[in-house]
This record gives structure tokens, C-alpha cells and sequence, in this order.
């Protein structure tokens, strides 16, 4: 057999090789989840998530509404009554 017929014949057997692969690969997500449902197993105990940690820690409001007395930490989305101000016109002292 010539070069180009080596080539040829590996192309054929790379195309039945991701082909083979391509319908096991289907067959075993179907297996998995299969087994997920049948065990009610987790992402978590597959190690495909972690648990998210709340951060318990508290802090203490650094900005105060003159006019209702409400607060804000000055972490997350600022409220309206702070939006598009200076800041410093509601910084609480300490």
C-alpha cells in the first residue's frame, strides 16, 4: 500500500474511532444520570460543586438616611435614597 493510502485508511479509522466514542460518551451520561436518580446523589458528593459559604460575620451600617433613619452597610447594591450622592453626606461617625 502507497502513502496515500496508509493516510486514507487512517482517516477511515480516526472517523470510526470518534464515532465510537461519540456513542459511548451518550451511554455513559445516560448511565450516570441513571445512577444520580437511583442514589439521589448530590453535585456536591459527585465534586462538580462545593458548598457556597455565607459570610456570617457582621458589620455595622457606615451610612444613615437623615431624613428615615435607615442604614447601610456599604457592601452590595447601595439603596436608592444613597444612589448617585456623595457618599460622605451619609457616612455615620464613629
Amino acid at each position: 500500500m502507497d502513502l496515500n493510502g496508509l493516510i486514507a485508511q487512517r482517516e477511515a479509522l480516526d472517523r470510526q474511532i470518534n464515532e465510537q466514542q461519540a456513542v459511548q460518551r451518550i451511554l455513559a451520561v445516560e448511565e450516570a444520570r441513571r445512577l444520580v436518580a437511583q442514589y439521589d446523589i448530590t453535585p456536591i458528593e459527585l465534586g462538580i460543586a462545593t458548598i457556597r459559604r455565607v459570610n456570617t460575620s457582621s458589620v455595622g451600617p457606615k451610612f444613615r438616611n437623615p431624613e428615615t433613619g435607615k442604614t447601610w452597610t456599604g457592601r452590595g447594591r447601595a439603596p436608592a435614597w444613597i444612589q448617585g450622592q456623595d457618599y460622605t453626606r451619609f457616612a455615620i461617625s464613629h
